[in-house]
């Protein structure tokens, strides 16, 4: 069983380094969108103040040609009204020219600002997802360091075991040989000592039967340091963990936001940081907590101590636990 356990532990260990790589290639990808986003930010920087001082420029042209207008009035007025008139209309149809493509170049720097902003909302948005990539990946490095120390201490369990049973043998061999020595010597002693027979007649059945008690008390001990070492059977300890993967992998597909969930024992499971539990799966497939008054559906444990959000950061109670059926399970006591 541990073989078989150990080979699952390093199958999702290449799993999640083969997910880590693709993460770093997506993080990747987002810096280089991101840079892109800030190189074209600039360009527009460098386009708006090229117009404003194109508006700065004609702004100065519009007074100056004002000014002349006005100069050139003065010395028209005494030769002939019509003259007078003729600037003037010209000097309106120049000034209402300037002023069109004044307003030209005012939407134009207006759609640049929006531009503007959409890219910097954009570049916003971008630098979230790459923050909660790099999250993501903290938190996988962190579940396979829990996954390599459950590794070593599996490992550190079956020589133990492997030690204690060599112990265990060791014991009743030489138990054994005793108890045939002492049998061979009583043996001996009846044959040499007729008169004793029957003495030695029953002492032979009370070794015999002793013998037998002996036996059975060696296989009780072996059957109770087995279970002292075994608390948890590998197909149960395999179900929980599958159970616990297809509630997260469901949970994600949902949008919602789950603590990191680690196995610490072998009955015993870590949720967040500070947070220990004893997960069961029920009799109907459904993944509980057992607490003191029974077994409580995952979801609702979540939900009850507000470690379940939704994407948006609000707690949600939408979570349905992998396994659960249409009805109301009830949970194994």
């Amino acid at each position: 069983h541990i073989d078989s356990q150990v080979e699952i532990l390093k199958r999702r260990h290449a799993q999640m380094e083969w997910e880590l790589a693709e993460k770093d290639e997506e993080v990747a990808q987002l810096t280089e969108v991101t840079h892109h986003g800030s190189q074209l930010v600039h360009v527009k920087e460098q386009e708006l103040q090229v117009l404003l001082h194109q508006h700065g420029v004609k702004g100065s042209q519009v007074a100056k040609l004002q000014k002349d207008s006005s100069t050139l009035q003065k010395q028209l007025a005494i030769d002939h009204w019509r003259h007078k008139m003729e600037a003037q209309i010209e000097q309106e149809q120049h000034d209402s020219a300037h002023l069109r493509e004044r307003r030209e170049y005012e939407r134009q720097i207006d759609v640049f600002k929006e531009e503007i902003a959409s890219l910097t909302s954009y570049v916003a948005r971008m630098e979230e997802k790459c923050k909660y990539h790099a999250d993501e990946i903290f938190r996988r490095q962190q579940h396979l360091k829990a996954l390599a120390m459950e590794e070593r201490i599996c490992a550190a369990a079956a020589r133990l075991g492997q030690e204690t049973a060599h112990e265990q043998k060791k014991g009743q061999l030489e138990e054994q040989r005793t108890l045939e020595a002492r049998l061979h010597e009583e043996i001996a002693k009846k044959s040499s000592k007729t008169q004793q027979a029957h003495t030695y007649g029953i002492m032979e059945a009370d070794a015999i039967f002793y013998q037998k008690q002996l036996a059975a008390l060696t296989a009780c001990i072996r059957e109770i340091s087995r279970a002292l070492h075994e608390p948890l059977s590998a197909v149960n300890k395999h179900a929980v963990d599958e159970a616990v993967a297809n509630f997260v992998h469901l949970s994600r597909q949902q949008g919602e936001l789950l603590p990191p969930i680690v196995r610490v024992g072998a009955k015993e499971h870590l949720i967040g940081h500070n947070l220990t539990v004893r997960l069961e799966v029920s009799d109907g497939g459904q993944l509980c907590v057992k607490e003191s008054t029974g077994l409580t559906p995952m979801a609702d444990f979540l939900r009850h101590h507000g470690l379940s959000k939704s994407g948006g950061g609000k707690s949600s109670g939408l979570i349905a636990s992998p396994g659960k059926r249409s009805g109301h399970d009830s949970p194994a006591a």
